[in-house]
């Protein structure tokens, strides 16, 4: 993973919060290098996982960011609600009003 110096307490603390070196490694070779331990933390206490970034690639948005991908977690987004509503005709809006209309109930 490239992480020096993780102490045991660290690692069991890593492991129980479900980051895994398969986790961050999936997450690098998805294009985010830079990724920190706290961060990778972070995703996996919002439930964001690499399936839940990929199935954003298969309703046309491949490039996420981590932030926009815990946000969308966080209001109940998913690529299975973007497909439900793209179905319905909603195509061609941005995540954001997705997002929107996810807050709005619909």
């Amino acid at each position: 993973m490239g992480f020096k110096d993780l102490s045991l307490e660290k690692a069991t603390e890593l492991r129980d919060h479900g980051v895994s070196t398969e986790f961050v490694k999936e997450l690098q070779r998805m294009g985010y290098k830079d990724i920190s331990l706290h961060r990778a933390q972070q995703l996996r206490d919002h439930g964001v996982s690499v399936s839940f970034i990929n199935g954003f690639k298969e309703v046309g948005f491949s490039n996420i960011d981590l932030e926009k991908a815990q946000e969308l977690r966080d209001h109940g987004v998913s690529p299975d609600y973007i497909k439900k509503l793209q179905k319905k005709g909603l195509n061609n809006l941005s995540l954001n009003e997705y997002e929107r209309l996810r807050d709005s109930g619909m």
